[in-house]
């Protein structure tokens, strides 16, 4: 039996979207009530975990060596990818407003195209850059005009560290 189709596709990025869009709102009243960071992040992905564990376990199909060959870049996603970016993220909003840590993490996209423009030294094609200004102003309308303020350094940091995660 095939379970994979657009609508269920559809589903599942609703659902994730869902899920990472609202995880600051969730997760800001715990660190007000004295979480830290870290307790906050292993929550939080220990919750991911054991949802996504039973779609993992369809997904391997028992192809066991598959994910110990790949072992080592399942763990550095794990750590870097899902954790110390979750962790800054959350250090973030101990000091600065939600909204203003999701719009720092949010521009990644437009970190990785500045990093290919340096690194290859040729300018990106006019859709990227005009796409670029369409997502910083996309971003920007939805996280509110209310983010971009002056706010704690430390907070700033820490956000930008989540959006390099």
């Amino acid at each position: 039996m095939k379970i994979s189709s657009p609508s269920a596709g559809l589903v599942v990025a609703v659902i994730g979207s869902l899920s990472f869009g609202t995880s600051g709102a969730f997760i800001k009243p715990l660190l007000e009530a004295g979480w830290s960071p870290g307790a906050a992040v292993t929550a939080r992905v220990l919750v991911g975990g054991l949802v996504l564990l039973p779609l993992a376990l369809v997904s391997l199909r028992g192809s066991w060596p598959a994910l110990w060959r790949a072992r080592w870049r399942v763990l550095a996603m794990a750590l870097a990818g899902v954790s110390a970016t979750q962790f800054f993220y959350f250090a973030a909003i101990q000091t600065i407003p939600v909204a203003t840590a999701a719009l720092i993490e949010l521009l990644a996209p437009l970190l990785l195209v500045g990093v290919v423009w340096v690194m290859t030294r040729r300018i990106p094609h006019a859709l990227v850059l005009v796409g670029s200004l369409f997502a910083v102003g996309g971003l920007v309308l939805v996280v509110g005009p209310g983010a971009i303020r002056a706010v704690d350094p430390l907070g700033l940091a820490f956000a930008a560290c989540a959006m390099v995660g």
